[in-house]
């Protein structure tokens, strides 16, 4: 398995969600995204999420492939679009893009955005998880 990049969204967004709402909120969950890999023609990726604790009830994800345009600019190639709703503990998702779409030598990442939702109903979200790595590769 390649190198992945974890971010934990109970330390970051549910903290501070829960008690400007004033509710103690048991549950929390971490995203990974995998470093981008060349596969034939193609660069795969894949993102994950995983729950737990009293109050988790749904959480869902969308990973996408991007290219670095210039500096700090990124273009979405490809995206899964969300998953459903899940009530499980882990929800992945897996996404290839067909790299002789393009020209040139390139960067290019996978972002994993994740949201879960408590049993009170509010929802938290990671935007943009990013592969802890790029790869660069010339397409096609």
């Amino acid at each position: 398995m390649g190198s992945r990049t974890a971010f934990a969204v109970a330390a970051v967004l549910l903290g501070a969600s829960a008690l400007a709402a004033g509710i103690q909120v048991s549950a929390g969950c971490t995203v990974y995204t995998e470093d981008p890999k060349r596969n034939n023609g193609q660069i795969d990726g894949s993102g994950d999420q995983v729950c737990s604790g009293a109050d988790f009830w749904l959480q869902r994800i969308k990973v996408s492939v991007q290219q670095q345009r210039f500096g700090p600019i990124w273009d979405t190639k490809s995206s899964t679009g969300w998953t459903a709703w899940r009530p499980a503990a882990i929800v992945s998702r897996t996404i290839s893009w067909l790299c002789s779409l393009v020209s040139g030598n390139q960067n290019y990442r996978i972002v994993t955005d994740a949201e879960f939702m408590d049993i009170h109903g509010q929802t938290y979200t990671a935007p943009g998880v990013y592969s802890q790595n790029y790869l660069r590769t010339t397409c096609p």
